[in-house]
């Protein structure tokens, strides 16, 4: 090869590696934007659910048996509180919200007459959704998480990400209403 040649190699090759870096840097921005926005939405589902594990077998003992509901809920919980990773959490806190929905949909209707008691009204309210306050934070997190699944999946990110381990797309949080 001559020398023209491996000049024009090394610069597709700067070129290449310029593209990298810039890809990766915007990975990396884009992910540390999602964990910035999960980090005060996690804390207050995991204030907005401290309440949950106690009141699950109260629930249960009211109403003088085992839902189901109550068990997936429990199950939900523990998943929850064992996730590791902020992603997992994300999972685990949409598996949350629907298990809280669907305990409070079946206590409403089958046990319509002791829905005044407090373990009722907590999981009702719960179940009604974040309010005002957390709804800031839920919007951020989905606009953080649709900012990265759009860049991440564009050509060439997609081949940056994949080549340095960057996650495929992240979870949206899905709040039952």
């Amino acid at each position: 090869m001559g020398k023209s040649t491996w000049t024009i190699v090394v610069v597709v090759l700067i070129i290449v590696a310029g593209i990298c870096i810039v890809k990766y840097n915007g990975l990396s921005m884009v992910d540390e934007q999602v964990t910035k926005s999960w980090t005060p939405l996690g804390g207050e589902l995991k204030k907005r659910y401290a309440s949950l594990p106690r009141l699950v077998p109260e629930v249960n003992l009211y109403v003088g048996a085992k839902l189901t509901e109550a068990m997936e809920l429990s199950a939900a919980m523990a998943k929850f509180t064992g996730a590791g990773t902020f992603a997992e959490q994300v999972e685990a806190a949409n598996g949350v919200e629907t298990a809280v929905q669907q305990l409070a949909q079946v206590l409403a209707e089958r046990f319509p007459v002791i829905s005044g008691q407090h373990q009722f009204d907590v999981i009702r309210q719960i179940a009604q959704g974040t309010g005002a306050a957390m709804a800031p934070m839920i919007a951020a997190y989905n606009k953080a998480v649709d900012d990265y699944n759009s860049y991440s999946r564009r050509f060439p990110a997609n081949l940056v990400a994949a080549a340095f381990g960057f996650p495929a797309g992240y979870e949206y949080f899905q709040e039952e209403k």
